[in-house]
């Protein structure tokens, strides 16, 4: 007759389980059976999963597939909520707020910092969706022609923007390299090669709302490639006989970028940049120039993330590009 067992992860939320394998943790040598985390399932109580076994098994831990020392990482049955790990507790979140009989109790706790082991914590009682959004969940990396692909369990928050995914080249120079607004077809690395193993590359996704706040960082995951960057944009090397507006490089851009466009005779240059509004926020030229190709910085570290439009006029030629500022 088989037996349920009862195992409380506060951090891990609700998954559904298999157990792969036979482990040896904590002073036991035989039969402690490894269970791995396979999927997420939001349709389940909030702080309990039902881990079947035969009673001839002499143990079980909930080690989670990271060996003996999963669970000092607060993923297994002794976790809690902390800042680095899991620091939003709301009703979007894994695990969420309902009752051990999965009613709803429609309150966001947010762990806003932490000293050790003491918390300071936010609630939010009547607007759950005023806090960060939930950790976002099961980041996994497959390899699409050479390239890192990356998928996930998306958050659940009605207000959710889309996930901004970073890079890490040998655990330095983190960088914001995309923001996906759609999880669905995930995102491809196509500045990353691994048919050349060279360094490690590692990635990690926040979840953004559409009041621009952002969850922790995801659980990283890591790959042996070589980051293949291609080199800015400095100059225009074809010949144009007539005016132009290159897009932005970068873009999305943050905090600043480059603008190149072509003039195809003497004369006063103005290129301004507007907000989704249309209101002016920036004049990056006004000035008499000479035909031919030059390059203006923008710098928006004083401008909130979203979408902006720059404009070029020159003479009777005039031309506007969107571009995208992403903190």
């Amino acid at each position: 007759m088989a037996v349920i067992i009862y195992v409380v992860k506060l951090q891990n939320g609700q998954w559904n389980w298999i157990s792969n394998s036979i482990a040896s943790c904590f002073g036991e040598t035989d039969n402690v059976r490894e269970w791995l985390m396979t999927s997420v399932n939001r349709t389940g109580y909030n702080s309990r999963d039902f881990l079947y076994y035969s009673p001839s098994w002499d143990a079980i831990w909930n080690i989670d597939g990271k060996g003996c020392s999963g669970y000092v990482y607060g993923e297994g049955s002794n976790g809690s909520f902390n800042l680095d790990y899991n620091n939003v507790f709301s009703p979007y979140s894994n695990p969420y707020t309902h009752t051990w009989n999965n009613s709803l109790v429609n309150f966001t706790m947010e762990i806003d910092s932490q000293n050790n082991s003491d918390l300071f914590v936010n609630f939010y009682l009547t607007n759950p969706l005023a806090g960060k959004p939930s950790k976002p969940q099961k980041l996994e990396l497959t390899i699409v022609n050479y390239h890192p692909h990356l998928t996930w369990s998306p958050n659940i928050e009605p207000d959710l923007a889309g996930h901004n995914i970073y890079r890490t080249e040998n655990s330095i120079n983190e960088e914001q390299i995309a923001f996906v607004a759609d999880w669905r077809s995930g995102y491809t690395d196509t500045e990353v090669s691994t048919n050349i193993q060279s360094d490690v590359i590692s990635y990690t996704i926040k979840a953004k709302d559409t009041s621009s706040l952002l969850s922790i960082n995801s659980d990283p995951v890591s790959i042996i490639a070589i980051l293949q960057k291609p080199s800015p944009v400095t100059e225009l090397k074809i010949s144009q006989t007539n005016y132009s507006l290159a897009q932005n490089y970068p873009n999305p851009f943050n905090p600043s970028t480059e603008i190149s466009y072509t003039l195809k005779e003497d004369g006063i240059v103005v290129i301004k940049v507007f907000d989704v509004l249309g209101k002016e926020v920036a004049i990056l030229k006004n000035k008499f120039e000479t035909a031919g190709n030059h390059i203006v910085n923008f710098n928006a570290a004083n401008l909130p993330s979203g979408i902006y439009f720059y404009r070029i006029t020159a003479g009777s030629f005039f031309q506007t590009r969107k571009m995208l500022l992403l903190k």
